[in-house]
């Protein structure tokens, strides 16, 4: 009996792993990364890391993710491994992957205020909350990033 188990879990220990392989492989080479720096209203820089598909036929959505636990590995040469994730599905439907640092954390400018509150009358460029940095990483990444189809 142990040994039937023993087998079983090493079968299915191979097959997880081999599709993890062929997960990887299609993540590498469909995708790409660029990383940026992208500026708030208010000057601050964002860094920014997207993974856009080398497919150029059509135009995509984009998928932000926007964290204050990083957006790890930085450098454009290593991939996050979004293919152990539910990101898979978004990334076999060519979706531009976006993750941003949030501001004061880690590669980003700025003081982290966990949560800035949302302020509802921004009357100067330095009135600024997590809707106007959402807003303005939009924005930017519309008019920036080639091929996306306006989505996000």
């Amino acid at each position: 009996m142990k040994e039937s188990i023993l087998l079983f879990c090493s079968i299915a220990f191979s097959f997880t792993a081999f599709a993890q392989n062929a997960d990887s492989s299609f993540f590498v080479n469909n995708y790409y990364k660029i990383e940026k720096q992208i500026v708030m209203r208010d000057g601050i820089k964002l860094f920014t890391a997207i993974y856009l598909p080398k497919d150029k036929s059509e135009k995509h959505p984009i998928l932000i993710t926007r964290t204050p636990y990083s957006c790890f590995p930085y450098g454009e040469k290593n991939l996050h491994q979004y293919w152990r994730s539910y990101y898979m599905a978004y990334l076999k439907e060519n979706y531009i992957i976006i993750s941003q640092d949030v501001r004061g954390r880690y590669m980003s400018e700025g003081i982290n205020l966990e949560i800035t509150p949302y302020k509802e009358n921004k009357q100067i460029k330095k009135d600024v909350d997590e809707s106007s940095d959402t807003y303005d990483t939009v924005d930017w990444l519309i008019k920036n990033i080639e091929n996306n189809n306006g989505r996000v």
